[in-house]
């Protein structure tokens, strides 16, 4: 929405032709979108030990969640098309069920390099962490 007004307003003081305005605004919208995703995963991080995984995010606000390695019932290593281009991987964390029904339970540790040994790591500290 802020890229169409944006595109409006430049029609208007400098075009004729409402589909550059358009345009203008698409581009702005994509350039915008990608510095806020940009910033975002440098703002993130995933921490892996012997007892935890903890996530952080310090962007627009500040998150941190914590699973213990203790309460992780299954792991699970996904790679797309455009991440196994790039090398990279996302490994999802599931815990049990939450007994207040609507709370987020797991992790989901996204477009990582080297998932495949991250993943090995993961599980074997979950089966050091079981014993």
């Amino acid at each position: 929405m802020a890229a169409g007004v944006i595109g409006t307003i430049l029609s208007c003081f400098f075009f004729d032709n409402s589909f550059i305005a358009f345009l203008i605004g698409y581009i702005v919208l994509l350039f915008t979108s990608i510095h806020i995703i940009s910033k975002v995963y440098k703002a993130t991080i995933f921490d892996i030990d012997r007892n935890r995984v903890s996530y952080t995010l310090n962007y627009f606000f500040s998150k941190r969640k914590e699973v213990f390695l203790k309460n992780i019932k299954e792991v699970e290593l996904e790679i797309g098309v455009l991440q196994r281009f790039f090398g990279l991987g996302t490994i999802v964390i599931h815990t049990q069920a939450s007994s207040a029904g609507n709370k987020k339970t797991g992790l989901s540790i996204f477009d990582i390099e080297n998932p495949h040994e991250y993943y090995e790591l993961l599980s074997e500290n979950i089966s050091n962490a079981e014993k």
